[in-house]
């Protein structure tokens, strides 16, 4: 298969889960304005990579066998404890005191950074993120995809990420400013009660 071809095609395929990944970037926007969400994707992406890159290299180098049991067992407790945190975190954070915070101050570089972590943090110590890039490099393998072909896979695939992603943030940023205060910390909670179940679907299903 084409590997700019294939590169989209599992760019929007994974653009259009609606997950912890999603959740986060669609709270970053509403919340922390185009800059955060951007702050937020910008994890999300390094993240992508990192997994990406790290099973090509050892898919290539290496004829390693696992289990994708193990890599769920070890990152299944973590992953759920970190969006538990999140997810409470926000609902604690949609107090009726959000209503007068100035907006500025969501745009700092400290609060850019805190976005850009989540969204390292919420895909990479995802057992999904970590499962389907197994699959996915573990295809480009079986399909005999040399360095280049890797660099012209994730280059498509980025272009689709990045230009859906900005779609996304667009809108969610564009939501927020229509919306009361009142109407935002509903949204905040709703966001927090999503990422608690996440994390609680996670940590049964895999751990308990």
């Amino acid at each position: 298969m084409n590997p700019w071809f294939f590169g989209l095609q599992v760019g929007f395929v994974l653009s259009l889960f609606i997950g912890p990944v999603f959740i986060a970037l669609f709270e970053s926007a509403l919340d922390r304005g185009f800059k955060g969400g951007y702050s937020t994707s910008l994890g999300i992406w390094i993240a992508d990579f990192f997994y990406a890159a790290t099973f090509y290299f050892v898919f290539r180098h290496w004829e390693i066998h696992f289990e994708e049991d193990d890599i769920i067992t070890y990152l299944a407790l973590p992953g759920s404890i970190i969006l538990l945190s999140i997810g409470i975190f926000s609902i604690i954070k949609a107090a009726p005191s959000y209503l007068h915070q100035p907006h500025s101050s969501n745009e700092n570089p400290l609060s850019l950074g805190r976005c850009f972590a989540k969204g390292i943090l919420i895909n990479a110590i995802s057992p999904t993120t970590v499962v389907l890039w197994a699959s996915i490099v573990g295809s480009m393998a079986a399909m005999n995809f040399s360095v280049n072909d890797f660099f012209k896979f994730f280059g498509s695939f980025l272009l689709v990420l990045i230009t859906l992603d900005t779609i996304k943030i667009f809108l969610a940023h564009k939501l927020g400013t229509h919306l009361s205060g009142f109407h935002l910390i509903r949204i905040k909670r709703i966001a927090g009660i999503a990422l608690i179940i996440f994390g609680l679907v996670i940590f049964f299903k895999f751990v308990f």
